[in-house]
């Protein structure tokens, strides 16, 4: 009898071995899971960030380009520059009526502040008036240099007059700016704290508060009166904050990206640490998102459910191993022994039975609050387990698709050959790739109106007696698939003209390139510049020169083929990319766009107008040896177009000489 109770103290002490490093296993799993969707999540944000500046420091170039760094200012500057201190005050009212307009133009692209510095550096007009600094790395004001300050940006632009430094642009822009458009990739929340160490001239009851994060950061104060769409309540912000303020301490003073997940409300968050140097790459600032997340719940309950199945397969195991055990060690016994050991083992495997349904049961009612669709199939494909999500996910009702083959009610019919392959693998015993570390991929499923989306699955195969059973985890990821479309068209096209931008240009111009020097064709090139644009502008406001900006495009858009590619490649000129085009065709091509161009009306709030461009050509030739050298060509067309003031021209560059296409007008 001592015998027999120190073996099953043997099987119960390997049971929990195994049950522990089960656990373990399972929690390091879900850790890796999490690292690797925080550093995903970060990844994404710092890109978002870093497309946003770089965006705006676009728009603050071209409209220092287009509206500051004017003659009319120019000149009056000259004057300020050359005049005695005392003298200077008199000319800060005819600049201040010059630059008031710009400034409203500027408010309106959410640049807060414009000023003007003399060459030593000190202010001369401002914009409105300035706030608090960041200190520089010799203590002083920082600025005159571009980068981060107080509460958002800053660019300098230099003026010049006859190559000579006259003075000093900076455009400032709010972090609110960089906060609305991060709103529009994600919605999320998103909140600036600053280091105090940084901070010069900073008074914490004006412009700033203690953050509630950490004592050693300032968060800046809601601008009284503004509106901006609130993704999050500050209520609920700040008590995440004050959850996760003592988990913080240590990475914020190291000063790199890291993420957190914590509840708040009922809802889960995930909230994102970008670090952000400021002037003289100083350690300045962190942004911070807030992101209704449930993935990191997904991950509990995938750990949950996963536990609780192999807890209930290892408890199985341990009977029947307990049971033949007993077997062995009795089948000497006598008639009645075997009749008391039978209806031992009748009791043990109804107890066994009892366990296992009331762990199905669990497993069931795990399933039916889970997010993610689970879905179990027997080894011929025969849907047994059809959880709530997997009702709404998918429209089909829990009693209408047990017993049905999931192929045919949940993929395409393209599809359904290879589902019906990895079944028979399945049955054959061949789960190899199903068993262990089980990786997530896409497919597309199909609801029951029979309408198509794309979804995440995630399959594990589990061994039900002699045959392979499966155990699907899918998540409906058109939401995401969405998000991402949107992303790929804000990083390849150009906000107003809905062109492509430059970069994305360069890249399938390569790609013509490279094609046109394999297979010997003919490709050409077109850069269309938009006559006195300048005049436009400064005559009828920068909105009507928007709209000829978006006129011309859309009169590109239904003047060329399909094959041919149109991008905006710097503020007032498009370049169109004409494969399988020498350069006569180009050169017919380019005349009769300038022509059409020519006759057409614009609407302006002061009546209507007309414009013109000129027209640069070139093909790709012999000495062409890249695509950089053919927009070399085109542009000097394009200059030879518009030398002598000339306008509504089309030239064309070859074997180094400018021929004019078409018929010349002024």
């Amino acid at each position: 009898m001592r015998t027999k109770i120190n073996y099953t103290r043997i099987d119960l002490i390997i049971f929990f071995i195994l049950l522990t490093l089960l656990t373990s296993f399972l929690l390091y799993d879900k850790h890796v899971k999490e690292v690797r969707y925080f550093r995903l999540w970060e990844r994404r944000l710092k890109a978002d960030y870093k497309t946003v500046l770089a965006n705006k420091k676009q728009m603050a170039r071209m409209i220092f380009d287009k509206a500051i760094n004017r003659p009319d200012i120019i000149s009056v500057f000259r004057e300020v520059h050359t005049a005695a201190p005392p003298a200077r005050d008199g000319l800060r009212t005819p600049l201040y009526s010059l630059l008031e307009p710009e400034y409203h133009y500027l408010t309106r692209h959410h640049f807060d502040q414009l000023t003007l510095y003399l060459p030593d550096g000190s202010p001369f007009l401002t914009f409105p008036s300035p706030g608090p600094l960041i200190k520089s790395e010799e203590g002083k004001a920082a600025h005159l240099s571009s980068g981060l300050f107080f509460s958002g940006f800053k660019y300098l632009f230099p003026l010049s007059d006859m190559k000579k430094h006259i003075g000093s642009v900076e455009i400032s822009l709010s972090f609110g700016a960089i906060q609305a458009d991060l709103k529009r990739s994600y919605p999320a929340e998103y909140a600036f704290i600053i280091r105090k160490s940084v901070m010069l001239n900073a008074n914490p009851g004006e412009h700033y508060e203690k953050s509630d994060l950490s004592g050693d950061f300032l968060r800046e104060n809601p601008v009284p009166g503004s509106e901006m769409q609130v993704a999050i309540p500050e209520s609920v912000i700040g008590e995440i904050n004050h959850k996760i303020r003592s988990r913080i301490a240590t990475p914020l003073s190291e000063f790199k990206a890291f993420s957190i997940g914590t509840s708040a409300r009922g809802r889960e968050y995930l909230i994102s640490f970008i670090p952000v140097s400021g002037i003289g790459g100083q350690q300045a600032a962190y942004l911070i998102s807030y992101m209704p997340d449930d993935t990191l719940r997904s991950f509990w309950q995938n750990f949950i459910l996963t536990w609780m199945f192999i807890t209930v397969l290892l408890v199985w195991v341990l009977l029947v191993h307990l049971r033949s055990v007993r077997q062995l060690r009795h089948s000497g016994d006598s008639l009645e022994s075997v009749n008391e050991r039978l209806a031992f083992q009748l009791n043990s495997q109804k107890d066994a039975e009892r366990k296992y349904h009331e762990a199905e049961t669990r497993f069931r009612a795990a399933g039916r609050v889970a997010q993610n669709a689970l879905i179990m199939t027997d080894a011929l494909g025969n849907i047994t387990f059809w959880n709530h999500a997997a009702e709404k996910i998918f429209s089909h009702t829990h009693d209408a698709v047990l017993g049905k083959r999931f192929y045919d009610l949940l993929i395409p019919e393209r599809y359904r050959q290879q589902a019906r392959q990895e079944i028979d693998n399945l049955s054959d015993g061949a789960p190899e790739k199903f068993l262990e570390n089980p990786t997530p991929f896409e497919f597309r499923a199909l609801r029951k109106n029979k309408s198509e989306f794309p979804a995440e699955v995630m399959v594990l195969a589990i061994r039900v007696g002699e045959q392979y059973w499966g155990v699907a985890s899918v998540r409906d990821i058109s939401e995401y698939k969405d998000i991402r479309n949107q992303l790929d068209e804000l990083s390849s096209h150009d906000e107003l003209t809905r062109l492509y931008n430059r970069r994305h240009f360069m890249k399938l111009s390569g790609h013509e390139f490279a094609r046109c020097r394999r297979y010997n064709r003919a490709l050409s090139l077109m850069v269309i510049d938009v006559d006195k644009l300048g005049n436009i502008n400064n005559t009828h406001g920068h909105a009507v020169g928007d709209h000829v900006l978006e006129t011309l495009a859309e009169i590109t858009r239904h003047s060329v083929r399909n094959i041919d590619i149109i991008a905006r490649i710097s503020g007032a000129e498009l370049a169109i990319i004409l494969p399988d085009t020498d350069l006569e065709m180009a050169c017919v091509a380019a005349e009769r766009f300038r022509d059409f161009v020519a006759r057409t009306i614009v609407p302006a709030p002061d009546g209507e107008i007309r414009f013109t461009v000129s027209i640069g050509v070139a093909t790709v030739e012999q000495s062409t040896h890249d695509m950089e050298g053919l927009i070399k060509d085109a542009n000097v067309a394009l200059a030879e177009a518009r030398k002598n003031g000339g306008h509504n021209r089309v030239i064309a560059c070859s074997g180094g000489e400018c021929i004019c296409c078409g018929v010349e007008t002024d």
